[in-house]
């Protein structure tokens, strides 16, 4: 399949449709926004844990454009972002989690993995000074101070009380399996510096999350309602193929193949995966485009193990790409729109919504699709 065009265009929307904040004048000047309205062409608020994996996206990217200059000036100034975004509590350095009505004062452990594993690519990319390089040793050092003695990590920090919790207000909230994903960032900095520190923390890490999943293989995401969302499901499967290459150990891959088993059931009609599975049986209706397009890389990288066929690839990709945008309008030109109901029923506003968080893991999937699966460097993952 011929893809190169939208591979293309999702760049070009990623590093010049101003979905990153250019304004030199502005206290979020090089935050990537949320989203962008396809009805009210406004921006959403500036978004640190986004602008994150904006900068493992431009690592990325700078492989597969290296002519491009407009992506390492769209990385520096992610980095000048967050690094203004980095306040000191006295016991190490935290980041603030930003909403739309203002910072709400959590500062949320996964989203900081995120940040972390971006300016650590920002390390190894060549940009970097003293200042950078300690930052990340104090986030480091923040994150580990964030595990409970179990394995499992508090889901975010209150600023206002200075204290670590987690709640089971929603599935983000939760010390969950989701966590997994902070496999990025502990096994980036284990090899890094030789710090062993990281790799216990990862063991125990892992440990924990194995013992959450069911016997078919799902990982319950929301404890209260006993459902899981598709979504949290492959950031735990990314983390433990992530972690299985620190830790070569069996249990963890089999623990990821049989998560991936349990998606593949999840499967609908013509390319697409409900949103959420709930323990009586059902399915949320609305597709999602970052879940379609973490199936596609779960699949394709596991292929040759797992015998997925490429025509189940193909359908993913397929529909996949019937959610870019095409416009006249530049701001909305190559992204990715965020979902949609499979049912035909009532609209919601992710329906309108080009997604950067989206735009940017469909890009890595397509460009990982034309790679042999067994030269994907899960160091690149989203």
């Amino acid at each position: 399949m011929e893809i190169s065009q939208n591979i293309d265009k999702a760049i070009h929307w990623i590093t010049d449709s101003c979905i990153q904040d250019n304004d030199p004048n502005s206290p979020s000047f090089g935050s990537f926004r949320a989203w962008i309205d396809t009805k009210t062409n406004e921006y959403a608020y500036p978004y640190p844990e986004t602008t994150g994996y904006a900068l493992s996206t431009t690592s990325l990217l700078s492989k597969y454009d290296k002519q491009n200059r407009r992506i390492l000036q769209s990385s520096n100034r992610a980095v000048d972002y967050l690094l203004r975004q980095c306040l000191s509590n006295g016991t190490g350095k935290f980041y603030i989690h930003n909403i739309s009505n203002g910072n709400d004062g959590y500062t949320y452990t996964f989203d900081a993995g995120i940040i972390l594993k971006g300016l650590i690519h920002g390390c190894l990319s060549g940009n970097i000074n003293s200042h950078f390089y300690s930052t990340c040793l104090e986030l480091a050092d923040w994150l580990l101070c964030m595990q409970k003695p179990d394995g499992s990590f508090y889901a975010y920090y209150d600023t206002r009380q200075n204290q670590s919790k987690s709640s089971m207000k929603r599935w983000s909230t939760q010390s969950g399996s989701f966590h997994a994903k902070l496999s990025f960032a502990l096994t980036q900095l284990y090899h890094e510096t030789n710090n062993t520190k990281y790799l216990a923390s990862l063991q125990k890490l892992v440990d924990w999350v194995i013992g959450l999943q069911k016997e078919n293989g799902r990982f319950v995401t929301d404890t209260v309602q006993g459902s899981t969302f598709l979504h949290a499901h492959c950031y735990t499967i990314e983390g433990l193929l992530d972690a299985y290459n620190t830790i070569p150990n069996v249990k963890i891959l089999h623990a990821a193949y049989k998560g991936i088993g349990w998606l593949t059931k999840t499967y609908q009609e013509e390319g697409s995966f409900p949103s959420v599975y709930y323990p009586d049986g059902h399915y949320l209706s609305e597709e999602r485009s970052d879940i379609i397009a973490q199936s596609i890389r779960l699949l394709h990288i596991t292929k040759r193990d797992l015998g997925h066929g490429e025509d189940l690839i193909s359908e993913l990709l397929n529909n996949l790409l019937s959610f870019q945008c095409f416009s006249e309008k530049q701001r909305l030109h190559g992204g990715f729109r965020f979902q949609r109901n499979l049912k035909g029923e009532s609209e919601s506003d992710g329906m309108h919504h080009i997604n950067t968080w989206s735009s940017m893991v469909a890009v890595h999937a397509m460009i990982m699709c034309q790679q042999p699966s067994e030269n994907v460097n899960m160091q690149y993952f989203i």
